[in-house]
This record gives C-alpha cells, sequence and structure tokens, in this order.
C-alpha cells in the first residue's frame, strides 16, 4: 500500500485543488446519476428480488443510462476536471510549481487523453451492466423456481454485484493509467494501452484503487437499504462523487510517478551543479598555475558545505605543493654543496707539454760523425 500512504501524502498538503477543480462536476453528478450503481442497486429491488424483466433491467441501468443524456452531461464534466487534475498535479511533480494559473492550457494538454479513457471505460460500463442483468436474472428465475427467500435471493445478487465490481476495477485500471502515459510520454493510444500492461505488471496498484472503491460502494449500498430522505441521499452522492474524483486522479498520477522512477520536483529541490571532481579539477589547475580561480557560470548553484570543503581541500592541496617546493629546494642546496666540497678536496694537475727538437739534416749528422771536420 505504499501508493496509498504517497497519495495520501501528498493529499494532505495539497488537497485544495481536486476539490477544488472537481467540486461543481460532483454536485452536478449527485442530481443526474448514483454513484457505484453496479453495487448499489441491490437496495433498489426493496427487499424483493422477483420483479419482471423489464423492471430488473430498469433498476439495473437506472435512469441516466436509459435516457443517455445524463450520462453524456456527467461525462463531459468529469473529463474537464479529470484533465485538469492531471495536468495540473504532473506540472506540479515535474516542475515542484502548483498552480491553476493557465487552466485552459492545462486542460488541452490531457483533454484528449483523458475524453479517450472516459468514453473507453462507458462503453465496458454498458457491456458489464448487461452480463450484470443476465446473471441477476439467472439467479431470480432459479431462485423463484426453487422456492428460496427473497433474502436469499438478494443476498446471492448482492455477492454477484460485488465480484463483478470487482472484475470491472480490475478491467478499468489499466485504462485509467492511458491519460498519463499519453499526455506526459507523448506515446500514441496504441503504444499506450500496450504499455499500460508493462507499467503495471507485478505493482500492486489495484488494491489501492478496489479497496477504497469499494468502501464508497458499501456506504452507498447502505444509504440505499436505510430509505433516508432524498436530500440527504444528494448530499451523500456529493461526497462520494468527490472523495472518489478526487482521489483517483491523484493516485493514479502518483502511483504512475512512483513506478515509472521519475523524479518528483515537489519533494526534491531542482539544483543545477557542476560535479565535484569537474569543480576541484578547475580549481587545482588554477592555483597550480598560479591564475585567479574561475568564476562559476550563474547556472551553478553550490550549497555552503560544498563551498567550505572545496576551500579546505583547495588549501591542503597548496600547502602540500608548497611543501614539496621547499623540500626540492632543500635537495637542490644539498647537492649542490657537496659538489663544491668535492671540487675542493680533488686538485687538477697543469698539463705537460712535450718539446719536440727538430731533426738534424744529412752533412750535419756527418760532421758530427767526423769529429766536426768538414770534407772536401
Amino acid at each position: 500500500m505504499k501508493y496509498v500512504a504517497a497519495t495520501f501524502s501528498y493529499l494532505k498538503k495539497h488537497f485544495w485543488l481536486p476539490l477544488a477543480v472537481m467540486i461543481v462536476p460532483s454536485v452536478i453528478a449527485c442530481f443526474l446519476y448514483s454513484p457505484y450503481w453496479e453495487v448499489s442497486f441491490v437496495s433498489a429491488y426493496d427487499y424483493y428480488p422477483y420483479v419482471p424483466i423489464k423492471q430488473s433491467f430498469r433498476i439495473i441501468f437506472g435512469d441516466p443510462w436509459l435516457y443517455l443524456w445524463p450520462v453524456i452531461v456527467i461525462g463531459i464534466f468529469q473529463v474537464v476536471g479529470a484533465a485538469l487534475i492531471t495536468s495540473a498535479i504532473g506540472t506540479h511533480l515535474r516542475t515542484g510549481k502548483l498552480s491553476l494559473k493557465h487552466p485552459f492550457r492545462m486542460v488541452n494538454t490531457a483533454i484528449f487523453p483523458t475524453a479517450l479513457c472516459v468514453a473507453i471505460m462507458c462503453a465496458v460500463s454498458i457491456l458489464w451492466r448487461f452480463i450484470l442483468f443476465g446473471l441477476t436474472t439467472l439467479v431470480c428465475v432459479i431462485g423463484n423456481a426453487a422456492g428460496l427467500p427473497a433474502g436469499a435471493t438478494l443476498a446471492v445478487i448482492a455477492v454477484i454485484a460485488c465480484v463483478m465490481f470487482f472484475f470491472h476495477v480490475l478491467i478499468i485500471t489499466p485504462m485509467l493509467y492511458w491519460s498519463p502515459i499519453m499526455a506526459f510520454y507523448g506515446y500514441g493510444f496504441r503504444d499506450a494501452a500496450a504499455a499500460s500492461f508493462k507499467l503495471i505488471s507485478g505493482k500492486k496498484v489495484f488494491g489501492g484503487l478496489f479497496f477504497p472503491m469499494l468502501l464508497c460502494a458499501a456506504i452507498q449500498l447502505l444509504i440505499g437499504f436505510l430509505n433516508v430522505h432524498v436530500w440527504i441521499t444528494w448530499v451523500m452522492d456529493a461526497v462520494i462523487f468527490l472523495v472518489t474524483n478526487a482521489y483517483v486522479p491523484v493516485y493514479v498520477v502518483i502511483s504512475f510517478y512512483k513506478i515509472s522512477g521519475l523524479d518528483r520536483r515537489d519533494v526534491l529541490p531542482y539544483e543545477l551543479s557542476l560535479p565535484s571532481p569537474v569543480r576541484q579539477t578547475a580549481t587545482t589547475a588554477a592555483k597550480a598555475s598560479g591564475a585567479t580561480e574561475p568564476k562559476a557560470d550563474e547556472s551553478e548553484s553550490e550549497t555552503p558545505k560544498n563551498k567550505t570543503d572545496n576551500k579546505n581541500k583547495a588549501d591542503k592541496h597548496s600547502d602540500k605543493k608548497t611543501a614539496e617546493k621547499g623540500a626540492r629546494a632543500k635537495n637542490d642546496g644539498k647537492k649542490q654543496s657537496n659538489k663544491t666540497e668535492k671540487s675542493g678536496k680533488t686538485s687538477v694537475k697543469p698539463r705537460e707539454t712535450k718539446r719536440v727538437e727538430p731533426k738534424p739534416s744529412k752533412q750535419e749528422a756527418k760532421s758530427s760523425a767526423t769529429g766536426g771536420e768538414d770534407v772536401v
């Protein structure tokens, strides 16, 4: 029931929007139609189900479906209200702003998907009533032939109505997600119909719709059996219409966002900032080159905590660089002193040059051999 909790949490803060939008459609509908008639029609038998088939048909369908125009009027108001709620809540979850500033634009966004969904659900409801009429008539014929008490036959009809209501809600549950899928994702009808089954497959969204609706149907059935004044009936019909019309669209949109994994900006703040590694790299490169730190873009929004952390990291990095430079200078000084001491201890010997004497000529060599006498 996590989707139910999320829905009530949203309604607790922003209940005014669905109530303000659906108050007029609910008041109009309470004078033309009785909500949850698929179950509450049992009270119209007045504790005696053995009636003619024609009367049973009229009871199950009701006057609105026989004359058809009340259903059209109710449908128009319901479509406009549901489209406005779907678009407004979708905008709120997407941007974090809840407003009815441009209602016609909002209605235009989701009115076609909502109208298509409501039209198909009405067609399913008509078919469902025919099936319910056939089963009810069969039970009445068998019960009358078997001589069963009217109360027992009426109890069987009530059980059949509840079971049929269960399958009815089960069938229309995927249809309720057609509107947000078509409005938010831009899907066509076929794609939305296929995506709705994949979307809710394995997700427990049915219980969040069925049990609140069953509770409203039980209250409506109880009011019918009590035979209260017509004004009380209208007031209770209006309240039940309002509760249903306010709860179901909100539940569908909230569960749609939750199942799809979309970010809700009404809960999470909208932040657009550079990743931390990119910001730290830019700051380090600027300080290493001695340049000034580049200014952030206007679109960047940092929290004070991030600014303090980045400043501390930059200071630590600068201190580390300074310590490395000091150690490197100290090592260079030691190497230079070692070289000077070594040059002082080692003496450089002067290079000896050899004197080259010229060779004597042949005559001088001969005269030296003869004792220095000239040979004539």
